[in-house]
């Protein structure tokens, strides 16, 4: 691909060779302020950021490797070297094909990434950080991973972690019979309640905001809102527990479910999953 001026570089900090911590460590700042610094070096022509809860990401164009080296360098400064992938020109473009069919993440095939790179796209784009290079790596990238999915079957089943999270719930109970907890109203929460609210019997959605818990409950059949304060009481009640929110936080801590257990005779350490995130 050799469209417009310069070469591209790149960087990942993901959940491959980082762990939660780190990757954090490196989505201290918006993805669009990222790309807004990245920008301020004079060798940088165009710039691009992806930030997900599994990884950090940017790409440049320069016109030598060592500019974009120089460049990228400027974000990921306090990330420890090791968890830090560097690609060059052939390499970036590789990964982002890769990451966009889903070849990269956690849960192999999942649709997420596709939407989440395409929303990083248009955010540079939006900011006319996205020039001839990165305009057609990008655009190639997104094209390959739909047709990852529509040709293949990459993306069958499982296809994000919501939903692995029942999977494995459904190993160890039966979930027809079973009163579920989401705990969480963002995109992966409201990802693992629409797959529990076909596999379990009774389900309750927690959040902080409880209109946002009411808006995902709104659209299952009996599934019912409550705020963070009526945790205790609704672990007691639970068989499983899928935690997924943003908080920096613990939202549920080993105190809270002891608690529960005791409240209640039906729960015992295997029987509460909680996927935090």
């Amino acid at each position: 691909m050799t469209v417009g001026y310069g070469i591209i570089s790149g960087f990942s900090v993901a959940h491959g060779h980082a762990d939660l911590d780190t990757i954090e460590l490196a989505c201290t700042t918006r993805d669009t302020s990222v790309v807004e610094s990245l920008l301020e070096h004079a060798s940088v022509t165009e710039a691009v950021c992806l930030q997900t809860c599994n990884r950090s990401e940017a790409y440049v164009v320069t016109e030598s490797p060592k500019d974009g080296h120089d460049a990228l360098s400027s974000v990921v400064r306090d990330v420890p070297s090791d968890a830090v992938r560097e690609l060059g020109h052939e390499e970036s473009l590789r990964h982002l094909m890769r990451v966009s069919c889903g070849l990269e993440s956690i849960v192999l095939g999942e649709d997420q990434i596709l939407g989440q790179l395409r929303e990083a796209y248009l955010s540079a784009r939006s900011m006319d950080a996205i020039g001839p290079m990165l305009e057609e790596a990008l655009t190639k990238a997104l094209h390959v991973g739909e047709r990852a999915r529509t040709e293949t079957e990459i993306n069958e089943g499982v296809v994000s972690l919501g939903s692995a999270a029942v999977r494995l719930a459904a190993r160890d109970i039966d979930l027809d019979d079973a009163s579920a907890l989401v705990v969480g109203a963002g995109e992966m929460g409201t990802i693992a309640a629409s797959s529990l609210a076909a596999e379990a019997d009774q389900l309750v959605i927690a959040n902080r905001t409880i209109p946002h818990a009411e808006h995902i409950a709104g659209t299952i059949d009996g599934a019912e809102a409550i705020g963070l304060e009526a945790l205790p009481s609704a672990l007691a009640e639970s068989d499983v527990v899928v935690s997924a929110t943003g908080s920096d936080s613990t939202v549920i801590d080993s105190s809270m479910l002891e608690e529960a257990a005791q409240r209640s005779s039906s729960i015992s350490p295997s029987r509460a999953i909680s996927l935090l995130m």
